[in-house]
């Protein structure tokens, strides 16, 4: 209705975001086509560099994505801070957005941002989201990839969790079955176990020092890096190298994406950190 008398699509708030970019950091697909068809601009920037489609892939709104793939976004853009519509959606967990994302942009599966050099497996493997994780892997992202602090995702995985976190455990053994080093130390001579201690992570230490998951899984233990075969010799990966199926609804797509509806991305201080514009300088 709006639009019909005259309302500007382009114009843009203190923070220069358009109508579109708030549409798409909502999810709202109706309102995003109806923006477009009005001539609203795909690849319009806010004051970070991001466009509607990083706002997109962080709310894990896949069909949106799609819109915007689909009438001139560019999966390869970056924002002011080199991060990708991938790593975002990889901060949340979506599968389904990265499912989409992924296969388009393969440069960008170990694309890192330009602040904390952090990468989209160090993010989905940050947050615990082990369907991410697999599917990053299977197209290929590299589990030895190293942030600004010359951390690994293993590293990212070990500091974020806490106690009987089962979660980043079943994380941890997909990193190190596709080949990550649990003896790796970052830039301060710290292993994976040594931040794992440092916050009380007692599941990872339980998997790195006895190969012991949580009993939630029923699975038997298996060693996590030293006694297996070497995942570069093409042993010991192909469970985790599947594409893993869709999780289901609610496990993963509609929970931490739907809190990050409604942000954007922004000036992150690591893999632990939310990717959110809002409220910065």
């Amino acid at each position: 209705m709006l639009i019909g008398k005259g309302a500007d699509v382009a114009a843009t708030d203190k923070l220069g975001f358009t109508p579109l970019h708030v549409a798409a950091a909502n999810g709202q697909r109706d309102v995003v086509k109806e923006l477009i068809d009005a001539g609203a601009e795909v690849s319009q920037e806010n004051n970070w560099g991001a466009q509607p489609l990083h706002l997109a892939a962080s709310s894990g709104t896949p069909e949106v994505c799609d819109l915007l793939l689909s009438t001139g976004g560019s999966v390869s853009a970056t924002d002011l801070s080199g991060r990708t519509p991938l790593l975002q959606a990889c901060q949340t967990g979506n599968y389904d957005t990265v499912a989409l994302l992924g296969p388009k942009d393969m440069s960008a599966v170990n694309k890192p941002d330009c602040d904390q050099y952090v990468t989209p497996l160090h993010a989905a493997a940050t947050h615990g989201h082990l369907p991410t994780v697999e599917l990053l892997l299977r197209l290929g992202a590299d589990p030895t990839a190293r942030d600004v602090k010359g951390q690994t995702p293993l590293h990212s995985v070990a500091a974020a969790g806490n106690r009987r976190d089962k979660k980043r455990v079943l994380v941890a053994r997909a990193l190190c079955e596709a080949g990550a080093d649990m003896e790796a130390t970052d830039d301060e001579g710290r292993t994976a176990v040594d931040l794992a201690k440092s916050v009380r992570h007692t599941a990872f230490i339980a998997y790195a020092e006895r190969g012991e998951l949580p009993d939630a899984t029923n699975e038997a233990p298996r060693p996590p890096a030293a006694e297996q075969d070497n995942p570069q010799n093409g042993a010991a990966t192909d469970s985790v190298l599947e594409i893993a199926p869709a999780p289901p609804d609610g496990l993963i797509t509609n929970g931490d994406a739907a809190s990050a509806r409604g942000r954007g991305t922004g000036r992150g201080r690591g893999a632990g950190t939310h990717l959110s514009y809002e409220g910065e300088d």
